[in-house]
């Protein structure tokens, strides 16, 4: 995974399970030869059972379960409803401000990378900070949405990406002090919105199933689940073979 090793400074590579325990025991140990430091492996949940025996086994880390979640049919919702004081609109910036970086860092907050405490919290914060401008810039994503109070600051955003008549959504986020507002659900609206006027059928998210507010989210808005992905992470260099 080339954009991994290169923000991480390490060789990561993933592994995709459709083998059995050995398999698996046995690609670590190849990868390990070849100068890998870590592998992501994800699991349906399908596997999830047996790889838990080999996660204790080898000493690695499962970190996060990831929900993928998908709306199909999409429609236009007759106006996106905000509380009064608020405002969504277009961040029309390739550059984020100090503000998106604050709300990029708490949409990461139940993220695999925060977790595994291997990456530390400075590496965290970096790869949110570089998605946050990626997403700016138009490399991770087609359009940002930032709601503002009353007084001009960005306290809620999400971003979105088109891929054919699929829109994902990548970032999202609410800060603390304005949450219980309804603004998670506006950002929804607004996606819903876009996704439409790009002639997507299907508004797609991942989160994990840790994460509750969001996973309550996602089913109220109309989302349904279309798979679980179990993620580990191996260390190599901790594994003994």
């Amino acid at each position: 995974m080339p954009w991994d090793s290169d923000h991480f400074g390490i060789q990561v590579g993933r592994l995709v399970n459709e083998q059995s325990d050995f398999e698996v025991f046995d690609a670590l140990k190849d990868a390990k030869k070849d100068g890998y430091q870590l592998i992501y492996l994800a699991a349906s949940q399908r596997h999830a059972l047996p790889l838990a025996a080999a996660r204790n086994e080898l000493q690695s880390f499962h970190i996060v379960d990831q929900v993928h979640w998908s709306k199909n049919g999409i429609k236009r919702q007759s106006c996106v409803k905000l509380p009064d004081g608020y405002e969504i609109s277009k961040y029309a910036d390739r550059v984020p401000d100090s503000e998106l970086f604050a709300l990029a860092k708490q949409a990461g907050h139940s993220s695999r990378f925060r977790l595994d405490s291997h990456f530390g919290e400075m590496a965290f914060e970096q790869l949110y900070r570089t998605w946050i401008e990626r997403s700016c810039s138009g490399d991770f994503a087609d359009v940002v949405h930032v709601v503002r109070d009353g007084h001009q600051k960005a306290v809620a955003l999400i971003t979105l990406g088109q891929d054919h008549r699929r829109c994902s959504i990548g970032l999202i986020a609410v800060s603390q002090e304005h949450r219980r507002r309804g603004l998670a659900n506006a950002l929804l609206e607004s996606a819903q919105n876009w996704a439409f006027s790009q002639h997507c059928e299907t508004l797609s998210v991942v989160t994990q199933s840790s994460n509750e507010t969001a996973m309550k989210l996602y089913d109220r808005f109309g989302f349904e689940i279309n798979e679980t992905v179990s993620i580990y992470h191996f260390w190599l260099d901790e594994i003994e073979f």
